[in-house]
């Protein structure tokens, strides 16, 4: 990372393997802050155009540090690693590499039927929202590459502001009055 920090100082993200591991400046995370309505992948599709539009570089490691081997493990299911013990902990890493389940099918069988239909109602209310944010359109392709353009000077930019042009579907107003006098 010194590296990094002294040949691009307006790094934001530091991916690794894309950004299945990846390093975030703290301080880019207190001027531009994920969205927590919109959740798992679509949350990055927000985030990073956004990061971008304020100036930072996302960086990805096999340009930057060329000579770093980087090796993500994807587990598809919970595993004891024994930290003490590397070898031993990379024998297991290696050997799941070779498992071949559905990703989150752990999580899922430890889910009850009332979590399982809240993740569900939850991903279509964030791509709803995300959606609405963006004004973009599945029909219209990669929704993520909809929200930013290549603008001049290699500068990223918005395609537009987060809900330009319209309002959301639903707001909330708080009434806030004094309570009356009880003299």
């Amino acid at each position: 990372m010194d590296h990094v920090m002294e040949h691009h100082p307006h790094w934001g993200i530091h991916y690794f393997a894309y950004d299945w591991f990846s390093a975030i400046r703290t301080s880019l995370v207190r001027q531009v802050k994920y969205d927590t309505f919109i959740t798992v992948y679509m949350s990055d599709c927000d985030f990073y155009p956004r990061v971008r539009a304020a100036g930072y570089e996302t960086l990805n490691s096999v340009k930057t540090c060329p000579d770093m081997k980087v090796e993500v493990y994807d587990l598809v299911r919970p595993v004891v690693l024994p930290l003490h013990n590397y070898d031993r902990m990379a024998a297991i890493l290696e050997a799941e590499k070779n498992v071949t389940v559905d990703r989150n099918a752990w999580k899922r069988r430890e889910w009850r039927l009332g979590e399982d239909v809240g993740w569900d109602n939850w991903e279509t209310a964030s791509l709803q929202y995300f959606r609405a944010k963006w004004g973009t359109r599945q029909e219209d392709g990669d929704e993520c590459k909809q929200v930013e353009i290549n603008s001049t000077a290699g500068q990223k930019s918005l395609r537009r502001q987060p809900f330009e042009g319209h309002k959301p579907l639903y707001t909330r107003r708080l009434a806030h009055s004094a309570a009356p006098d009880r003299a």
